[in-house]
């Protein structure tokens, strides 16, 4: 193990380089001019199961999350535009009188709402009096008191009195549309415990019109996009006045009021948005879903957003054999995977509790007999459409676009650039045929000939007015009453078998992080079924143990030890019929007894003469509370191992970064659980530059390979110093043979290089038994306990006279002022044996 110490006196000289800078100024935006990003609404509509820009399922209408009140303690804001029926989340609950009465804030929205027209308990609308005390049925035992977020003072008054003082002044919620919900208790109206509690919303009411100037409550999709674009809060916090098209925002707006006749001789709206969405939905995701419900397009083209209704647009650019820069491509008809001949989906129907609702299927004979009577379906999810006439001119346009098949690649000159994607231009070639053919400019982009002239390149796709043409006569009317065939209620179908993840928990005592079990399982298709028992027991054992009934579909077990479990679940109905038993899930948990992560993102970059380490905050919880950061060195620059090292710095298990002596080599980190558990494999960076340039070596002590100095419990093996008496100290000490004498007192750069190997005695290849595909590891059980500090003492006296030396300092790379030092090392190790 060589371990020297280099001193450098202080002394280089910086030499000075001036560069000048030229300045290049451009007669354009280059970044209103290198491309364009076009969003579609159907296309964003067409596969709801697709997956969202977190890499997560995207939420879906179908899964009925719009519509649950939730408790816990972080959620995602939810935005209403148009009017919604949405659940809440539970930000405060109490229970008073004796636990007859409770009390529960349920946050609908984190912006400031129109109005609260209804409050729902489960389907059944709770009529209130102006005082928000419920009528009917319900009187008596609920009163319920609206906010809309934009009150000068306490929203509930009442609730602060009722709370004994736990809800203040200082929790209005202000800018938050919510309900105080005060339940007195009653078997016979609750008997399954607190109702789903929900509420119809007329959303956001700060939305601009730009054709009155007007700001209030609207359900047009395309000023509805605009605010979301433009909304600093939960939108992308666009400038409106830079960056949003204004005359193709007042133009769409104008084609999504226009007024439709419909089947029974009234009229609706041509188009309207009326849904919700969370704060956590990716924005491209929000954009697509709202543009969906006008069937049109979001482009962005450079620094500018257009608003794009679905209707058809007149061409006002014209494109023909001059505009071309090259033989253009082009396709007549589509993939199999990308046509269709009908079209389907949902829709959120008020008539239907707001429930999603099949519309009625876009799906001509003659399209089936174009394709030789095979069926093929495209399916929308239109999350923010609540008519079921206008689901079906939608559903007709995105079906009729499919059908004009014929795409063509327009390699144009830069005159094409007046052709914007999401607008329509007139294609004019007399070698096909086409005289002012309307094509949708799908999207464009710059292109550069080997001559360097520079073109724009057009993705065409062709289109007509007709895509857009409803006529009354095709509408189909919607039936929100279908035949029902009622199952055997002493009948419940048996869940599937659960799964079971671990996860670990902060307790609110002293008794730090601990594991607990999260069994889930699927819901039972059955409108009857009001809870599950699960039950679980070790699996060497023979008793179950049954939990309390759940009426969710997951079951939580804290401080469970590590040992292998089985699992089952039975579900109940409203008769109180029990299912079988699941099939058994048996799961070995592992508790914090499992070894953590590896540090991810480990690097180390020269700072002021250290070295700044940083890493990727632990995803393990008992690391980030109780846990530790070990960061070791080896002088090493390539093929180091974290045996290898020396411990150079420890650092919370919470920390992202922190300073460490800036050395040549590797440095290698792993993370140590509140347990002592450490990672299994270590993080490394290696850092080829560690000393300052210009410093010049003045002295070294190098004391491998002999070791001269005294030891302590320490004891030279060959050109290795270890520790002595293995197995029954793990502690030692070695002074160096001499100090170091610069002869005069100055400040100088001390530098330690020090080559160590962990590893444990008793594992030796000579000491083990059997052969050797019976070994679990050529290279042995990795030690991570072992370790070696190295201290300094100094001194401004003659060492070799009667000199007064410093406290001892451990140290890896220092300046010292001093004409002498001397060091040692203090080895240790958590085990005898390493």
């Amino acid at each position: 193990m060589p371990t020297s110490v280099v001193m450098a006196a202080i002394g280089a000289t910086i030499s000075g380089t001036t560069i000048a800078a030229g300045v290049i100024t451009w007669g354009f935006s280059m970044s209103a001019f290198v491309g364009s990003l076009v969003m579609s609404g159907l296309s964003a509509a067409l596969r709801p199961d697709a997956p969202s820009q977190d890499g997560g399922p995207a939420p879906s209408l179908a899964s009925g999350s719009r519509t649950v009140t939730v408790r816990q303690a972080i959620s995602s804001w939810r935005v209403i535009y148009g009017t919604d029926r949405v659940g809440g989340v539970v930000t405060y609950k109490k229970v008073t009188d004796g636990n007859s009465r409770y009390h529960m804030v349920l946050t609908l929205a984190g912006h400031v709402c129109e109005a609260i027209d209804e409050i729902w308990f489960g389907d059944e609308v709770v009529p209130l009096d102006g005082s928000g005390n419920a009528t009917g049925r319900y009187a008596g035992y609920v009163r319920i008191q609206k906010s809309l977020g934009d009150e000068a003072g306490q929203p509930f008054p009442d609730l602060v009195t009722e709370s004994g003082g736990e809800w203040t002044d200082a929790h209005r919620q202000t800018g938050c549309t919510k309900l105080y919900v005060r339940i007195a208790a009653n078997n016979d109206l609750f008997p399954n415990g607190l109702p789903n509690i929900t509420a119809v919303v007329r959303g956001k009411n700060d939305i601009y019109d730009p054709r009155d100037l007007s700001t209030g409550w609207s359900d047009n999709p395309a000023l509805i996009i605009a605010n979301y674009l433009c909304d600093a809060t939960v939108g992308l916090g666009l400038v409106y006045a830079d960056e949003i098209n204004a005359t193709d925002l007042a133009a769409s707006a104008n084609i999504c009021d226009e007024s439709v006749t419909l089947a029974d001789g009234g009229t609706e709206s041509r188009y309207t948005c009326n849904g919700s969405f969370l704060v956590s939905e990716a924005p491209i995701t929000i954009i697509g879903k709202l543009a969906s419900a006008f069937a049109g397009h979001v482009v962005q083209i450079g620094a500018q957003w257009n608003i794009l209704a679905g209707a058809y647009l007149v061409p006002t650019v014209e494109l023909d054999q001059d505009d071309l820069a090259g033989p253009l491509e082009w396709q007549s008809l589509v993939s199999r995977r990308d046509n269709c001949n009908g079209v389907k989906g949902i829709y959120v129907a008020p008539e239907n509790n707001y429930q999603p609702t099949d519309f009625p299927a876009i799906k001509p004979a003659v399209y089936l007999a174009e394709d030789n009577d095979e069926r093929a379906w495209h399916d929308l999810e239109l999350s923010y459409t609540n008519s079921g006439t206008m689901a079906q001119r939608i559903a007709k346009i995105e079906l009729l676009r499919t059908r004009q098949g014929l795409t063509v690649k327009w390699p144009g000159k830069l005159s094409c650039y007046r052709a914007q994607p999401g607008k329509t231009v007139a294609l004019t070639l007399e070698k096909y045929g086409w005289s002012a053919k309307p094509f949708f400019v799908v999207g464009g982009r710059f292109t550069a000939a080997a001559d360097g002239a520079l073109g724009y390149a057009l993705d065409l796709r062709e289109t007509a007015a007709g895509v857009f043409d409803w006529d009354a006569s095709e509408e189909q009317a919607v039936d929100f009453a279908p035949n029902t065939d009622l199952g055997d209620p002493f009948t419940v179908e048996a869940p599937g078998t659960p799964t079971v993840s671990e996860e670990l928990y902060e307790t609110t005592g002293s008794a730090g992080v601990k594991a607990r079990a999260v069994v889930a399982w699927e819901a039972v298709a059955d409108a009857f079924v009001v809870g599950y028992e699960p039950a679980y027991k070790l699996t060497a054992g023979s008793d179950w143990i049954a939990r309390p009934v759940v009426t969710g579909t997951r079951d939580t077990l804290d401080d469970l030890a590590p040992a292998s479990y089985s699992f089952r679940v039975r579900a109940i109905n409203t008769l109180g019929q029990r299912s079988a038993w699941s099939d058994t899930r048996v799961t070995e948990l592992t508790g914090l007894t499992a070894p953590p992560a590896a540090v991810s993102g480990f690097s180390v970059i020269k700072s002021a003469g250290f070295a700044l380490a940083q890493w990727t905050l632990s995803a393990d919880l008992d690391v980030r509370i109780g846990g530790r950061i070990i960061i070791r060195h080896s002088p090493a620059t390539s093929g180091a191992a974290w045996t290898d090292g020396v411990i150079v710095e420890e650092f919370n298990g919470d920390a992202v970064s922190g300073l460490v002596p800036l050395m040549t080599g590797t440095y290698l980190a792993k993370a140590k659980d509140s347990s002592g558990n450490y990672s299994t494999s270590a993080a490394s960076f290696v850092v080829t530059e560690g000393m300052v340039s210009g410093f010049t070596t003045v002295a070294t002590s190098t004391q491998q390979a002999t070791f001269t100095g005294s030891k302590t419990n320490t004891v030279v093996d060959g050109s290795v110093l270890q520790i002595d008496t293995l197995g029954i100290d793990a502690t030692g000490s070695y002074d160096f043979s001499a100090a170091l004498d610069m002869t005069t007192s100055a400040t100088r750069r001390f530098e330690a290089d020090i080559s160590a190997v962990s590893f444990v005695a008793t594992d030796l290849i000579d000491s083990r038994a059997g052969t050797i595909d019976t070994w679990a590891s050529i290279d042995g059980v990795e030690v991570d306990d072992c370790d070696v500090t190295l201290y300094a003492a100094i001194t401004d006296d003659d060492p070799a006279g009667s000199p007064t030396w410093s406290a001892w300092m451990p140290f890896f790379v220092a300046d010292f002022t001093c004409r002498a030092a001397k060091f040692k090392l203090d080895f240790s190790a958590a085990d005898p044996t390493h």
